[in-house]
Order: C-alpha cells, then sequence, then structure tokens
C-alpha cells in the first residue's frame, strides 16, 4: 500500500498545478503517464478486499490512461482518494509520514427554508 502511495505521488503534485501547465510541457506530461502508469501496476498488487473496502474508483485507475486528458482526469479524481483513504491505514508506519495529505472536503453549508 505505501509503494502505491509512493508511486501516486508524482501525479497528485502535478494535479495541484494548472491544467495547461502540466499537458502542454513535455516532460510534465512524460511524468504524469509515468507515475499513473505505475500507480496502476502498484494498484494490481493490492488485495481484493482492501480495494473493496475503500471508495477509491478502481476501475478509472486500471483503465488505459492513453492520452493526456485520460492521465489528468486520474491525476485529478482518483489520486486524491487514494491519499484520503489509504494515507490513515497507514498511519503507524514512518515512512506515511512524508506522504501528501489532502486538504479536508470543506463542510457543507445547510439551507433552510
Amino acid at each position: 500500500m505505501l509503494h502505491l502511495l509512493q508511486a501516486a505521488q508524482v501525479a497528485y503534485a502535478l494535479s495541484r498545478f494548472p491544467k495547461k501547465q502540466v499537458l502542454d510541457g513535455a516532460d510534465d506530461q512524460k511524468r504524469l503517464h509515468d507515475s499513473i502508469a505505475a500507480t496502476r501496476a502498484a494498484a494490481a498488487d493490492l488485495s481484493a478486499a482492501l480495494r473493496d473496502r475503500t471508495s477509491v474508483k478502481w476501475k478509472e485507475l486500471v483503465a488505459e490512461a492513453g492520452d493526456d486528458e485520460a492521465s489528468w482526469r486520474i491525476a485529478k479524481r482518483v489520486v486524491p482518494s487514494l491519499f484520503a483513504e489509504l494515507r490513515p491505514l497507514l498511519r503507524d508506519d514512518p515512512e506515511a509520514a512524508f506522504l501528501p495529505q489532502p486538504p479536508a472536503p470543506a463542510p457543507r453549508k445547510v439551507r433552510r427554508a
């Protein structure tokens, strides 16, 4: 699980930049594709029981990201949920302290009529 999050770090970091900036640079595109591919390979090593326990969109992650838009979509939608769901499970691992922690979701405002 730690290996999966380490592989996803680059995609997570790149997803914090503007889309145009990442997808216009050949180096950033390659790093994004490589990180998604490494994350996909590491996800294959996880047990089915762990996948079923989480709300991560595994089908989107393992789907082939052949183009830049698909890679960007995975980096923006799936990778942050990996960190949100799996990072708390590694809280006792010292190496997990260096993994990014996604921001907490903003509380929803309740409208009363």
